[in-house]
C-alpha cells in the first residue's frame, strides 16, 4: 500500500537562480527591456509595448510565475543552443508579450492583436500558465526533457503526452 499526502493548495515550482543578485521579477524585466531595445526599429509604437510589458510583468509576478517564465526561457535557450529546432509557440501563450520578448514564443502578440488575458489573468489564479512548446522530433524533445530533469530535478518534472487513434 502506498500512501501519499497530496497538498494542492500551492504550486511546487522550482526557484530560478538569477545572476548578479537579481530577483526573478527584476531579471525578467531586464531581459525583456534588453530585447525591446534590440527590436525597437521594428516597432511602430514603443510606448504600447512598454505599457503592455509592465501590465504583464505585474500579473506574472503577482501570481508567482516569474521563475516559471525564466525556467521556460532557459529550457528553450538550451535546446536552441544545442542545435535543435523549437516551434513558434502555440495556444494562448502566443498572446503573451513577455513570452515573446524572452524568446519562449516567436509571435509578436501586439502586431497580431493577441490578448494576454486569454493566457493569464487574476481570474485564472491557481492554474499554471499553459505554455505549449514544440521541439524537433526525437533528439530535440529528449534534449529538452533531459536538460529539465537534470537541472530542475525529478521532483519538479513530469512527462505529459497525448495519444489518439484515428479511424476511417
Amino acid at each position: 500500500v502506498i500512501e501519499y499526502d497530496f497538498t494542492a493548495d500551492k504550486l511546487n515550482l522550482p526557484e530560478f537562480e538569477c545572476p548578479d543578485n537579481y530577483t526573478p521579477k527584476a531579471y525578467i524585466e531586464k531581459l525583456c527591456l534588453d530585447r525591446l531595445e534590440e527590436i525597437q526599429y521594428k516597432i511602430t509604437n514603443p510606448f504600447q509595448y512598454v505599457d503592455r510589458l509592465y501590465e504583464e510583468l505585474d500579473v506574472i509576478d503577482d501570481l508567482g510565475f516569474s521563475s516559471y517564465f525564466l525556467i521556460m526561457k532557459d529550457i528553450v535557450d538550451h535546446v536552441v543552443e544545442s542545435g535543435y529546432l523549437v516551434g513558434y509557440g502555440r495556444g494562448s501563450a502566443s498572446g503573451c508579450l513577455v513570452a515573446y520578448l524572452l524568446g519562449i514564443t516567436r509571435t509578436d502578440p501586439i502586431k497580431y492583436g493577441l490578448l494576454f488575458a486569454r493566457f493569464l489573468s487574476y481570474e485564472r489564479k491557481g492554474s499554471t500558465p499553459d505554455i505549449d512548446l514544440d521541439f524537433e522530433s526525437g533528439e530535440g524533445r529528449d534534449c529538452a526533457f533531459n536538460y529539465t530533469l537534470n537541472k530542475y530535478g525529478a521532483d519538479h518534472c513530469a512527462a505529459v503526452s497525448t495519444f489518439s487513434i484515428r479511424k476511417a
